[in-house]
């Protein structure tokens, strides 16, 4: 069934095309920031049985995630 909501969103896509926003320069560097954090976040687990590669570990998880909360489009 082909609702008028449908018919309006597909005259809207019509008019304004197919187009993905831009990311912010903030959500670019949270990106960039994540994968280090990842990489160095692996090497902390490889050596996870000692004090200091669990402490990074936690660290990165931590960096991480405020990372990935503060590079968030809204």
């Amino acid at each position: 069934m082909i609702t008028p909501a449908m018919i309006r969103d597909a005259h809207f896509l019509k008019i304004k095309g197919y187009v993905k926003r831009r990311s912010s320069k903030k959500s670019k560097i949270a990106t960039v920031a994540l994968f280090f954090l990842a990489y160095v976040g692996g090497i902390f687990t490889n050596n996870i049985t000692r004090p200091w590669g669990s402490i990074g570990f936690a660290v990165c998880a931590a960096l991480a995630v405020i990372a990935f909360m503060g590079g968030r489009d809204e």
